[in-house]
C-alpha cells in the first residue's frame, strides 16, 4: 500500500485567487531557492554530474515562477510575497530535499527521483485545494496547477529514466 503525500492533511485553504498565487509562488520560490542550494554544494563537492542535473531542474523552476507571475497577471493579482504563504505549504514537500541536503550519495538519478516526488507532493497539494475549495474559481484554478505539477512530475521521471 501507498503512503500517503503527506503526514497530516495540508494546512492550505485559500479563500481567494490572491492567496493560491501565493501559494504557488512561495513554493516556486522555494524550490528555486533549495535547487540552486543543492546544484551549488555538489559542484563543491566536485559532483559535476549531479550539479548539472541539479542546474536543469533549476531552470525548470525558474520558468515555473514566471509562468507563476505571468498567471497572475492574466487573472488580475499582485504576485505576493512567497514569505506570507510559507506556513501553508507543507513541510513534508521538502523532506526528501533536506535529507538529500547531506547526502554524500546523491547521484544524477536520485535528484532527478527526489524531484519527481516532490512534483507528485506538489500535484497532491493542489489537489487537495481544489477538493477542498467552495469558489469554483479556486477550484479550476488550483485543478490546473495540478496538472501543471503532475506534467513536471512526468518530465523528471523522463530525466532520471535519462540519468
Amino acid at each position: 500500500m501507498r503512503e500517503p503525500p503527506f503526514e497530516h492533511s495540508p494546512d492550505a485553504h485559500p479563500k481567494t485567487l490572491a492567496e493560491l498565487v501565493g501559494i504557488a509562488n512561495a513554493i516556486e520560490q522555494e524550490s528555486v531557492r533549495r535547487y540552486a542550494a543543492l546544484a551549488e554544494g555538489m559542484a563543491l563537492r566536485g559532483e559535476a554530474a549531479t550539479a548539472a542535473a541539479l542546474r536543469v531542474m533549476l531552470d525548470e523552476e525558474r520558468r515555473h515562477v514566471n509562468a507563476v507571475a505571468d498567471w497572475a497577471a492574466s487573472i488580475g493579482e499582485a504576485l505576493p510575497g512567497a514569505d506570507k504563504f510559507r506556513r501553508s505549504v507543507p513541510a513534508d514537500l521538502w523532506k526528501a530535499w533536506d535529507e538529500a541536503a547531506g547526502s554524500a550519495r546523491l547521484t544524477p538519478y536520485r535528484a532527478f527521483a527526489i524531484a519527481a516526488a516532490s512534483e507528485q507532493k506538489a500535484f497532491a497539494l493542489y489537489s487537495y485545494i481544489a477538493a477542498d475549495a467552495a469558489d469554483p474559481r479556486i477550484r479550476a484554478q488550483a485543478e490546473q496547477l495540478a496538472l501543471e505539477e503532475l506534467r513536471r512530475a512526468s518530465l523528471m521521471r523522463r530525466f532520471r529514466r535519462q540519468a
